[in-house]
């Protein structure tokens, strides 16, 4: 809405029109002294007023413009919306307001067009940052509204995955309660065995929301030492290839690093434990994960790469993949099994060491790839004190 202080134009462009007395000299400077942008043309649609701030804006001269018909000198604006309301309040005598970008689309500009004695005037001001802000708390009230969907579907999620193993539990439990004197040893141990396997479930996805609400509220702690990431990817990759057997997955590594970084043992233990975890459980059967580790010169640190034989991640959805409560195989009956904060755990845990991840997919066959990047010394706040 055009501001209070623009209602004066009405009464200004009336004393433009015809030999100036001091009254319009007055008009004149009152219209040069104003931020807004301002010109007139005559009913020949030719310019007879151009104020300071227009001149500046079409950085011309306001000599280079005054007898000149508007299109002899912006040829382009000839069948645009600014053409187009002139030419309705030019026939119609009935003011228009409009918003829109420049003819070359650089700017957005808030425009008033109104019928004077010999013409039209036209005022507008650039409104490029009104607009941007506009654009910004747009995109934030879409996130948040994003946000919070993921948040609804994660729980509803979650108490899935939490019932899912509780029921299993209990449901055996029960029947060996009940029956315990008729299960032979073998069923007892398939049945314990089962039990364990669910509860480490339940566990993992506890720890998971525990690690996760910490590193939300900025109170993951580190406890740094120098640490060998091939060394710790060598230790996770061993307790996970029972995992990966049960699926006929092989799990072959390269280990090349020599040099040790700053950060926390278990944090790093935690990032290996979720990408190669990951890479086991979207990889079909008899499928194929390599893991790598190597060092970096520029930048200086170590890298960590997990590849996988998995259906890959859509490119539209690379980029969210490590936001909370996100999930691309999403709903109830889902593939896949977990929280759903592994990835965003990982996300936390890297921005924690002043690390970067980063995921793409192959260039030929299926499957993700994620790097993992830990700094050789990282500059922590509390080195700088």
């Amino acid at each position: 809405m055009p501001a209070a202080g623009l209602n004066l134009w009405p009464q200004l462009h009336q004393e433009l029109s015809g030999p100036f007395s001091e009254d319009q000299f007055l008009a004149s400077h009152i219209m040069d002294s104003t931020t807004d942008c301002f010109f007139a043309l005559d009913r020949n649609w030719r310019f007879i007023f151009i104020n300071k701030a227009a001149e500046t804006f079409f950085r011309i001269k306001r000599e280079g413009l005054i007898g000149f018909r508007y299109w002899e000198s912006y040829p382009k604006i000839l069948g645009t919306v600014f053409h187009r309301n002139f030419l309705k309040v030019m026939v119609h005598r009935e003011p228009r307001n409009f918003e829109t970008k420049t003819v070359y689309g650089k700017a957005w500009l808030e425009v008033r067009v109104y019928p004077c004695r010999d013409g039209i005037c036209v005022q507008f001001r650039d409104i490029s940052e009104r607009k941007q802000s506009e654009k910004l708390l747009k995109e934030t009230n879409e996130r948040l509204i994003q946000a919070n969907e993921y948040k609804t579907e994660f729980l509803r999620n979650m108490s899935h995955e939490l019932r899912t193993p509780l029921t299993a539990i209990i449901a055996l439990v029960s029947g060996m309660q009940m029956k315990l004197s008729e299960y032979s040893p073998e069923r007892m141990e398939e049945y314990l065995n089962t039990i364990l396997k669910n509860s480490k479930r339940l566990l993992g996805l506890i720890n998971d929301l525990l690690d996760f609400s910490k590193a939300e509220n900025g109170k993951m702690s580190l406890n740094l030492t120098e640490a060998k990431i091939g060394d710790i990817t060598s230790d996770v990759v061993k307790v996970l290839r029972p995992l990966a057997a049960e699926k006929k997955i092989q799990i072959r590594t390269e280990i090349r690093d020599r040099e040790t970084v700053i950060a926390d043992i278990e944090k790093v233990g935690q990032v290996v434990m979720n990408l190669v975890g990951n890479a086991i459980k979207f990889s079909e059967a008899n499928g194929k994960i390599e893991v790598s580790v190597y060092d970096g010169a520029v930048p200086e640190g170590t890298f960590l790469v997990v590849a996988d034989s998995g259906p890959g991640i859509p490119e539209d959805e690379q980029d969210k993949i490590f936001d909370a409560f996100y999930q691309i195989n999403r709903g109830l009956n889902k593939k896949y099994q977990g929280s759903g904060l592994g990835l965003a755990l990982v996300k936390k845990i890297m921005d924690f060491h002043l690390g970067k991840i980063e995921v793409t997919n192959r260039k030929q066959g299926r499957g993700a790839i994620f790097k993992a990047f830990w700094p050789a010394y990282p500059c922590f706040e509390k080195d700088l004190d």
